[in-house]
């Protein structure tokens, strides 16, 4: 339920990721949320398609806005017949997410038969904390919602090791491996010394 143009980390994990898949030759194809005119205003960015490149692409499904602290949110809104309008075979269907965009993964997988591989980067409970609506008694049920979903996943992939064990910790049962997420090397300038960052930051 992230992507292009919301401002996430989680976006930029996904998109990273995607291009460098599409860059060894590998078909990718997202299924994410359209966006509304006012979540390009928030990036600041034109209202236009992000391009990844020809073995990618980008199909965007209906939406509805809700209330995150990036004001750039959208849920997608389920539709487990998705899948019967793809065309071709899919290897793997991987999930970022478990609500709208990875309810419908788990149906698309079971309608292709192809294995369901879910990513989770985020302690839910941290993260619900900063949403309008948060109540620990929220939070108690989708610390269970989140096990719920990932234990539907044949394999469970997560950015760290220490996200992994709280999720083991709370019931995961799936599969599991540690995945770190990609980062572009172009932010890095290798001839900067810390000290100078500093001075100048």
């Amino acid at each position: 339920d992230a992507f292009y143009p919301e401002l996430s980390g989680i976006t930029d994990s996904i998109i990273n990721t995607g291009t460098e898949l599409a860059r060894e030759g590998h078909q990718v194809e997202f299924f994410v949320p359209r966006y509304s005119k006012k979540a390009y205003v928030v990036a600041d960015v034109a209202q236009k398609e992000i391009d990844l490149g020809p073995n990618v692409k980008i199909h965007r499904v209906l939406a509805l806005p809700v209330p995150t602290p990036t004001m750039q949110g959208h849920a997608v809104i389920i539709n487990p017949f998705r899948a019967f309008f793809a065309q071709g075979k899919f290897d793997i269907v991987h999930s970022h997410g478990f609500f709208g965009a990875g309810i419908d993964a788990f149906f698309f997988s079971k309608i292709k038969s192809a294995p369901l591989v879910g990513t989770n980067h985020t302690i839910i409970e941290s993260f619900v904390r900063y949403f309008p609506y948060s109540h620990p008694f929220i939070e108690k049920i989708l610390v269970k919602y989140v096990i719920w979903y990932y234990n539907l996943c044949n394999f469970v992939t997560a950015p760290s090791v220490f996200l992994l064990d709280d999720m083991k910790r709370k019931g995961l049962k799936s599969d599991s491996g540690h995945i770190p997420n990609p980062v572009a090397s172009e932010f890095y300038d290798k001839d900067m010394k810390k000290d100078a960052l500093k001075k100048e930051l």
